[in-house]
């Protein structure tokens, strides 16, 4: 049986409701191995803590991601979205 998240589905889309616009802040340039070179443009990650972590904690949220084992036995991070309630979305990204 599934475990009901009722609650942190409301929560996060009262968040996703809310969230800003967040400004590109760092560009970097790569050089390629044959000598031409591109750029793109980043939203740092403090930045984006800045603008996202307190709209997540408005509503009750949190998010919390750490190395841990993956099912496969591999390395992995392991993340999960924390509502006040108790329930909770968890993942792994290999």
């Amino acid at each position: 049986m599934t475990e009901p998240i009722n609650e942190l589905a409301a929560a996060l889309a009262k968040v996703q409701g809310e969230l800003p616009k967040v400004e590109r802040d760092r560009t970097v340039e790569v050089t390629q191995k044959n000598g031409t070179t591109y750029s793109y443009s980043y939203v740092t990650l403090a930045n984006l803590t800045d603008a996202i972590l307190p709209l997540l904690a408005k509503h009750g949220l949190a998010f919390t991601a750490m190395p841990g084992t993956g099912s496969d036995g591999k390395m992995c991070l392991r993340y999960h979205l924390l509502h006040s309630s108790g329930q909770q979305l968890s993942g792994e990204f290999p």
